[in-house]
């Protein structure tokens, strides 16, 4: 895995307060209007409701050998192309989506730049 993967998952796990739209904002080319970073917040009023985003960096398969049917590989394989991308790690068929659909930041901030 990159270690901007290994970076985000540090900051995850030890970050006291979880602040979604920092995250959010951290991972784009451009600077999103202070607006659309409080919508990415809206759905998590308190630490009570950011379970899930404190879970999913564990959930994230790491190695070629993790398990995959863990519930993110699950979502990942669902097409033939990322199935076959699989081995090289479940950020590497996410940065294929990315791309496919022209995300922000593709070119610049590919997950699978070194």
């Amino acid at each position: 895995m990159p270690e901007v993967w290994w970076a985000f998952r540090r900051a995850v796990e030890r970050a006291p307060t979880l602040d979604i739209g920092r995250f959010v904002q951290a991972g784009c080319r451009t600077t999103l209007p202070d607006q659309v970073c409080a919508a990415y917040d809206a759905p998590f009023p308190d630490e009570s409701y950011k379970a899930g985003p404190r879970a999913m960096p564990g959930l994230v398969p790491v190695r070629p050998d993790d398990d995959s049917r863990s519930p993110v590989a699950v979502v990942l394989i669902g097409q033939p192309t990322l199935r076959r991308r699989l081995h090289q790690g479940a950020l590497a068929a996410v940065d294929q989506r990315v791309h496919r659909n022209g995300g922000p930041g593709r070119a610049e901030r590919s997950l699978l730049a070194a």
